[in-house]
């Protein structure tokens, strides 16, 4: 529900424990679902918790999730879909973050200059895709 009321940390939170299993906000224990061929509803928990990690720029965690898509039920068209465009979303903010000349520094979004960003954090993609785009299947 929280992904189709747009509300990508709550619903990344959720469909976490779907995936990677972890305990709720009660503290109860949830184990995760194994993805596998023809597990319908679950295959829709894996793209769409990958498609949320898209939006909040975690792209670094979503690439696994698309990949273990690809791997595991690349027969599913609306999940190798979803897990595609996911990976192109992401390779797109890549891309959009690089600098063409990588001698001149660039300012992040801080100001602070991007060899300085760099040299004490780890580089995140910034992506901004649009609430309505990657809807799942009903």
């Amino acid at each position: 529900m929280y992904y189709r009321n747009f509300k990508w940390p709550e619903a990344a939170d959720e469909l976490s424990l779907v995936v990677n299993g972890g305990k709720d906000a009660d503290g109860v224990e949830v184990k995760s679902f194994e993805l596998a061929p023809n597990t319908g509803r679950v295959i829709e928990y894996y793209y769409t918790y990958g498609l949320v990690l898209v939006r909040l720029n975690r792209c670094g965690e979503a690439l696994p999730i698309f990949q273990k898509l690809l791997s595991i039920v690349p027969g599913d068209e609306t999940a190798a879909f979803n897990a595609n465009e996911g990976m192109r979303l992401c390779s797109e903010a890549v891309g959009a973050t690089a600098s063409p000349d990588s001698g001149t520094p660039s300012a992040n979004s801080t100001g602070t200059p991007a060899t300085e960003a760099a040299a004490s954090e780890t580089p995140h993609p910034t992506i901004e895709p649009s609430p309505t785009a990657l809807q799942p299947t009903p």
